[in-house]
Parts: C-alpha cells; sequence; structure tokens
C-alpha cells in the first residue's frame, strides 16, 4: 500500500486528540448544563403561548430595600457591569435608573458553572435573577456604586431572557460626568499649546523639501506650456512648407527657433531636476531631531491625560437606544415627562379644555415662510407651524380656554444649540375679562407651578442628571420680575449695548440680558412685555397708548427665551388691516378671519417649547439632550 509519513501520522494523531477533547469538553458542558438548567441558562423567546403566565411575582430594582432582607425575591434587569472571577463574582444589574449589586458565589447550591455561565453574559443582556436579599458585607454597610446602596442580592439562579449583542458605545463610558470631561479637554488643550512651537519646527523644516517639488511642478507646468507653443509654430512650419514655396528662408528661420527652443527646455528641465532634489542640512537635520525628541514625552503626557473616552453627541444620538440607557437620560425623560404632567395639572384647575388641533393644514400656520410642504392628493398642504389659529377659533368656539401638547414643525435651517424642526408645543389661549395681564398671570402660575412641582416631585431624578451634568438650581421669586420693552433697552445700553428703541434683540444679546439680571436681581426666569409691534406677528394686538409697541411678551429662562405670546386681534377688520400690513395673503387666512365675525372674545396665549423648559430648567446646554429622538436640518433618524 501507500507509505504512511510518520510526521503527518503524529500530525493526524494530535488532531484527532485534540478534536476528542473538544467533543468530550462539549459532552461535560452539555451535561452539566442539563443537571443544572433549573438554575442558569438561556430563556426561549416569550412568544405569549398558552401557560405562560404563571403569575410568578417580580421585583423592581428601584422597590429593593432593607425591609427586604431577609427575603427571596425575582428581579428581571440588565447586566450593567461586572467585576470578579473565580469562584466569586459581582453583577451589576440595572433597572431603568435603578442598580443593586448581586454576589454570585459558588456554595453548596450554586455551582462554578453557574458562576462561569454568569461572567460570560454580555452586558445589556436582561436576565431575570432569583436571589436572597441581604445586607451588603462591605465597610459601612452601604455598596456605594449602585443606587440601592443599604441591600446586595445573593444568587440562586440566573437565565437570560434577552442576550445583547456587543454595544455599539459603552454606557459606562455615556455617563462619564460632564466636569471629568471638561477637564481632560482643558488638560490636552493645554498640552497641544506646548507641543505647537516643536510642530511649527518640524513643519517649517519639512516645507524646505516640499518647496522644491512645488517648484519642480511648476517648472513642469511651465515646461509643458512652452512645448505646446513649439508644437504650435511646429504646425505653422508645416503649414509653410507646404503652401508657401517662396518662404523658404522664414521657414528655415523658424525651424532654426524650434530647435533653439527644444534645446532650452532641455537646459531648464537639468536645471529644474537638479533644483528638486533638497539635501536637508546638517542644522535643519540637528533642529529636527531635537524637536521630535520633545515632542516625544508630551505626546505620552498627552495620551495618559486621556482618562475617560468622550463619546460626542452625534454618536450618542446616533445609538441613541442605548443612550437613554443612561440614569441622566432615564432621569431627563421622567422630568420631560414631568413638565407634561404638570402643565396639565395647573390649567385644568383653571378651567382649561385640553384639544387636538389639526397638524395638517392648507396654508402656514403664521402666514410665514418655514414651513414644510407635503403632497396632500392632487394638492398641497402643510405641517402646522403651531396651534395658533386653531386655538383662537377654539376659544370663540365658546371652550374660552383651552391648551394643546403636541407637535409642532419648522423649516428653519438653524443649526443651533435651541433649535428643531420638529418639537412638542405646550400651547394655550384664553379668554380674559379686561386686560392681557389676566393671561400673563395664568401663564406665570404656570411657570412656577411646573418649576416648583419638578424640585417638590422629582428631586431625585434632578439629582441623578447633575451628577452628569452639573448645574445651578433655577431661581425665580413670587411675583416673577416683570420688565417693559424699554427697560431692557435701557439695561443693555448700560452695559455698552448699541441698540434702537425698537430693534429686536438677537442671541448675543438674550444671554448677555440674563447675565445683567442675574447679577442684579439673582433670578433666571423672568418676562419682558411691550415688544414693538414691528417683529410680531400679523395677529398681535397693537399697544393702544403708543403703536410702535405692541401687547405681547416673552418669559425667559437663564437668558433664553422659553415662551412667546401676546393679547391677538379678535376684531376681524383690525385683523385684515394688520394682515394687509404684513403682506399676508387674506384669500388663505380666510377661513380664519371669518372666525370672528360672528362675535369673538377679548383673548390671548402663549406657546412653549417643551424640550427647551427640560433643557433650560437642567442647563443641559443643548436641546438635542432634552428630545427624545431629535430632529434638526441635518438629523432624520433614528
Amino acid at each position: 500500500g501507500k507509505k504512511v509519513n510518520k510526521k503527518d501520522e503524529r500530525k493526524a494523531k494530535k488532531q484527532a486528540a485534540a478534536e476528542a477533547r473538544r467533543k468530550a469538553q462539549e459532552d461535560a458542558a452539555r451535561a452539566e448544563r442539563e443537571k443544572y438548567k433549573h438554575l442558569f441558562g438561556e430563556l426561549p423567546v416569550i412568544r405569549s403561548l398558552p401557560g405562560d403566565r404563571q403569575g410568578r411575582k417580580f421585583t423592581r430594582v428601584g422597590a429593593l430595600n432593607k425591609t427586604l432582607i431577609g427575603e427571596k425575591v425575582l428581579v428581571r434587569a440588565r447586566v450593567h457591569k461586572f467585576t470578579g472571577s473565580g469562584n466569586l463574582c459581582f453583577m451589576f444589574l440595572r433597572d431603568q435608573h435603578f442598580t443593586v449589586q448581586i454576589a454570585i458565589a459558588k456554595s453548596e447550591t450554586v455551582p462554578k458553572a453557574l458562576v462561569t455561565f454568569a461572567s460570560k453574559i454580555p452586558k445589556e443582556s436582561l436576565v431575570d435573577v432569583t436571589a436572597l436579599v441581604s445586607a451588603p458585607k462591605v465597610e459601612g454597610g452601604l455598596v456605594t456604586s449602585a443606587t440601592q446602596q443599604e441591600v446586595e442580592l445573593v444568587a440562586e439562579s440566573i437565565f437570560v431572557m434577552s442576550q445583547a449583542n456587543p454595544v455599539p458605545v459603552q454606557i459606562t463610558d455615556l455617563e462619564t460626568p460632564q466636569p471629568l470631561l471638561d477637564e481632560q479637554d482643558r488638560l490636552v488643550a493645554e498640552i497641544d499649546s506646548r507641543m505647537e512651537p516643536h510642530l511649527e519646527i518640524i513643519r517649517a523644516i519639512d516645507a524646505k523639501g516640499t518647496a522644491g517639488k512645488t517648484q519642480v511642478a511648476d517648472a513642469v507646468k511651465n515646461m509643458s506650456e512652452k512645448r505646446a507653443a513649439v508644437e504650435k509654430q511646429k504646425v505653422l512650419v508645416q503649414k509653410l512648407q507646404a503652401e508657401l514655396a517662396e518662404a523658404e528662408k522664414l521657414v528655415v528661420q523658424l525651424a532654426e527657433a524650434a530647435e533653439a527652443a527644444e534645446a532650452s527646455l532641455r537646459n531648464v528641465k537639468a536645471e529644474v531636476q537638479a533644483r528638486g532634489k533638497y539635501v536637508m542640512s546638517e542644522e535643519d537635520a540637528a533642529q529636527k531631531k531635537e524637536a521630535e525628541a520633545a515632542l516625544e514625552p508630551l505626546r505620552k503626557e498627552k495620551e495618559s491625560a486621556k482618562k475617560v473616552l468622550s463619546v460626542g453627541l452625534n454618536t450618542r444620538l446616533d445609538n441613541r437606544v442605548i443612550d437613554l440607557r443612561t440614569t441622566a437620560n432615564q432621569a431627563i425623560f421622567r422630568i420631560q415627562s414631568g413638565v407634561c404632567q404638570l402643565f396639565r395639572e395647573v390649567l385644568y384647575k383653571h378651567g382649561f379644555v385640553e384639544i387636538h388641533s389639526p397638524k395638517l393644514i392648507s396654508t402656514a400656520s403664521e402666514g410665514g415662510a418655514n414651513v414644510f410642504k407635503v403632497g396632500y392628493f392632487k394638492t398641497s398642504a402643510y405641517l402646522a407651524q403651531s396651534p395658533q389659529l386653531y386655538k383662537q377659533m377654539a376659544v370663540n368656539s365658546d371652550l374660552q380656554r383651552v391648551f394643546e401638547v403636541a407637535p409642532v414643525f419648522r423649516a428653519e435651517d438653524s443649526n443651533t444649540h435651541r433649535h428643531m424642526t420638529e418639537f412638542v408645543g405646550l400651547d394655550m389661549e384664553m379668554m380674559f375679562y379686561e386686560h392681557y395681564h389676566e393671561v400673563l398671570d395664568v401663564l406665570e402660575e404656570m411657570f412656577l407651578y411646573i418649576f416648583d412641582g419638578l424640585n417638590e416631585r422629582f428631586s431625585t431624578e434632578i439629582e441623578a442628571v447633575r451628577r452628569q451634568f452639573p448645574f445651578d438650581d433655577l431661581k425665580y421669586k413670587r411675583p416673577s420680575m416683570r420688565f417693559t420693552w424699554p427697560d431692557i433697552i435701557k439695561l443693555l445700553r448700560e452695559n455698552g449695548e448699541e441698540i434702537g428703541d425698537y430693534d429686536d434683540i438677537g442671541t448675543t444679546q438674550e444671554k448677555l440680558l440674563g447675565r445683567i439680571i442675574k447679577e442684579k436681581y439673582d433670578v433666571d426666569f423672568y418676562l419682558v412685555d411691550k415688544f414693538p409691534i414691528d417683529i410680531r406677528p400679523f395677529y398681535t394686538m397693537v399697544d393702544p397708548e403708543n403703536p410702535r409697541y405692541s401687547n405681547s411678551y416673552d418669559f425667559f429662562v437663564r437668558g433664553e427665551e422659553i415662551c412667546s405670546g401676546a393679547q391677538r386681534v379678535h376684531d376681524p377688520d383690525m385683523l385684515v388691516e394688520r394682515a394687509k400690513h404684513h403682506e399676508v395673503d387674506l384669500e388663505k387666512i380666510r377661513s380664519y378671519i371669518e372666525a370672528f365675525k360672528y362675535g369673538a372674545y377679548p383673548h390671548g396665549g402663549g406657546g412653549v417649547g417643551m424640550e427647551r423648559i427640560v433643557m433650560l430648567f437642567l442647563g443641559l446646554g443643548n436641546i438635542r439632550r432634552s428630545s427624545l429622538f431629535p430632529r434638526d436640518p441635518k438629523r432624520l433618524a433614528p
């Protein structure tokens, strides 16, 4: 038969032995899983089959406290992080913004296989854990790295309900406190400034070599242009030879000139090639070596300064499902929910009715151009910029006091920290009896009720946000600080701003005004009344005492506008006059004007951006942090 190579034979035996060991290990692991399948493993996908509902009692992580010590609980939560190895390890479970430590230790009832299984569960997986609630066996008796500090769980069984794939960003990186990131950025910038002189030396030396190459490129381009001219002369020579026999002498002269030009080009080429061969001088080489040596420790210092991974806002938003799981974000969106709850509560107490106006409309809500146009069967429609016109009509339909919580669409190409193309509007409108300040009073009370309610009911969530994004508590007074437009113009001028009596103020001036008022009156919340009429919408009532002003107002928080409102024009003739002044197409708002022809209440109201309230109350600095899935000119997903 065929002779067998001994080397191949030994190799085959080793492979067979390795395969046998692998199979034995798999069989042992399978047998162990079978033996302890009542203690750990992966659960089948819950499909709501008959018999799936067994009535098991689950305990939320947030409900775990020292009153449960000694009791057995069943918890469903995410694997937040994992530490330890061998026969003892610790897993941290997270349920919403609550965390608890769970000890997983080999014992008479807990096999080593369970500890090993638990240690391999990917972060963010959902697990069902049966455990005994016990007092923490740590110094001081508190697990300071968990929210449920007074207890820890001792695992008895662990089952994976939904296994997570590797996450694109780690929760621990997403939860890095902002002050740490700011300090890291400061250190890196300071090191960069120390590196710059050395880098400048290296760039200058390297540029010498680059200059030679640039000269060659320029010369080659020049040669090409001259060669083209020579070729043109050759063509001319050929033409003259064919057509002008009597010009033989001229032809000879041109041919000689062309040859001389060719020779000149050859000389230029040789000279350029010589110039392009840059040789670094000994002095430059020494300088560059010295600069590189000085940079080396600075580069190491820069790397060591980067102790934490900085996850940018765009990366967070691209992975929003993961980002929303952080403790701070869990708190932010509970606070956001609280804002809507408190908004509804205070207005219900004042006899308001919640309405729901259409978002597909036939013309721009406020007569402006910043609207999204959409196809609507055989015609076009627009996404509503606000419920303004409809809430006014609702007031005059005898609902009298109305509010709405609904999306608002703005087709503004504004890529700022406070603008979005879609946000949630908190709008209110009400009739009044004698003076539009009746509306101002309700709006003021509404804001104070929201601020008080957040501080009283959401103190835990506020502190959770503050741990990652530190901010000062919002300062406000009762009654709130009120200013007129001339008041704020005077304040701005006293602080060096050049501004006309009726000029609008920009973002920079808004922020300056906020700082001035904070320094002078120690408040972050205030309102400004009597805006110039020319910077307000067409339906705003003109101030009867000074037609350059209007019965309109804005509320501000931390130097940024948070609510805009006014007394509305309720007389149809006056409304037509104001619309014409603003060059609004009367045909497009005919149904709106008609609503005021059958007896209309004097009325006013305001519109508030929900996300802006949250951003400014918590000092988040960017409205995208307070929007669940933000929409702006550059973001339409997720």
